[in-house]
């Protein structure tokens, strides 16, 4: 996988979670390069501050901490991730559905599955009339 350069003001989506890129760098909260989101729905932990030291300003529970590989490129408005899957999901569909009317012979978008007529009841006969007795 190619190598991502994230900017500050940058669209993002960090755990499934849309919003703006606020921060990087280092923290005093934990080693390592760390990545502060403003979420655009109240799903974060924070506002920006953590253990009393401000990174970025933002509205409460609208922050949040992410490594690196918790983040990727907001595209379109929407997650890569579920846009690729359901991308995926549709081909794949569209792929079974050939492979199924190639096999049956069939075409068109309607479905090539045979119904079979409903039996009919057996008619019903009159009650037989008892036997005269001898």
């Amino acid at each position: 996988m190619a190598s991502r350069n994230f900017t500050v003001g940058q669209r993002v989506v960090a755990t499934n979670k849309a919003g703006t890129l606020r921060f990087v760098g280092e923290t005093d909260f934990a080693t390592g390069e760390w990545y502060g989101v403003e979420l655009d729905e109240a799903q974060g932990k924070n506002n920006g501050t953590v253990q009393g030291k401000a990174y970025f300003e933002c509205a409460e529970n609208h922050g949040l901490f992410v490594r690196k590989a918790q983040l990727r490129p907001e595209v379109g408005g929407r997650t890569t991730r579920s846009s690729s899957r359901l991308t995926a999901l549709r081909a794949k569909r569209a792929s079974a559905l050939k492979k199924r009317d190639e096999v049956s012979g069939g075409g068109g978008g309607s479905s090539s599955r045979a119904t079979s007529p409903t039996p009919s009841a057996p008619a019903k006969s009159a009650p037989a009339s008892p036997e005269p007795k001898a």
